[in-house]
């Protein structure tokens, strides 16, 4: 799991996300695509899984369609333990350089989160039930 951790955002350098250094030519959302692909090449299948099912709260298939994402049309959901808790962790901390040791407030994550929907909050809050007991 600790490999899986440190690895999971490993596609956003291939991102074009210039607040946090990022100078690649993908949008930012497409970074756990990116990353499977990089450690499935090295590989490192599970890891990959961490990097594709990190993001919010997890993405749907319907998130996919309805928002219009640039994904395949799939289901990135977090499923085993070490994935879900990577994603909790994940809202927690900044990617932001002046933010980095900043833990977030839950409202702030709430907030956040229910921007994409009552079904991505939802799963953020099973999630949160599941292994902080919320």
């Amino acid at each position: 799991m600790t490999e899986a951790a440190l690895l999971h955002d490993i596609g956003i350098k291939l991102c074009d996300a210039p607040e946090i250094y990022c100078t690649g030519s993908e949008p930012y959302i497409r970074h756990g695509i990116l990353g499977k692909q990089l450690l499935e090449a090295e590989g490192l299948p599970r890891h990959g899984l961490v990097c594709v099912r990190h993001t919010g709260s997890g993405i749907s298939r319907a998130d996919v369609r309805e928002q219009a994402l640039p994904l395949p049309e799939d289901d990135y959901l977090p499923a085993s333990v070490e994935e879900k808790i990577i994603c909790i962790a994940d809202k927690f901390y900044s990617k932001k350089p002046k933010r980095l040791w900043k833990e977030a407030k839950r409202k702030s994550i709430l907030k956040s989160i229910r921007k994409y929907g009552p079904a991505s909050l939802t799963r953020w809050e099973a999630l949160l039930e599941e292994f902080l007991g919320d």
